[in-house]
């Protein structure tokens, strides 16, 4: 008859996060997003600016706080995308 015996072994991110592919981040980055830990998924475009990385995080600020936003808010948010 087998045992079965679990283990608990803690890992420090620190201690591995230098020695991953990019890949392999972007994947964890998914992960991340898919759970709702982070507002903005990888994003595949990586020519993008700093000004346009923070603009896309602050977008998905808004996405992921739809219930917070006040109806005058909302409005200004479809007049700029009517706007577009």
């Amino acid at each position: 008859m087998r045992r079965y015996v679990n283990v608990s072994v803690d890992i420090e991110v620190e201690d591995f996060y230098d020695e991953l592919s990019d890949s392999d981040k972007i994947e964890i980055a998914k992960w991340l997003y898919n759970d709702c830990i982070i507002p903005v998924g990888p994003n595949k475009n990586t020519n993008t600016t700093l000004l346009e990385d923070e603009f896309l995080e602050k977008m998905g600020k808004i996405c992921s706080s739809y219930v917070k936003i006040t109806p005058s808010q909302l409005e200004v948010l479809y007049d700029i995308s009517s706007n577009l």
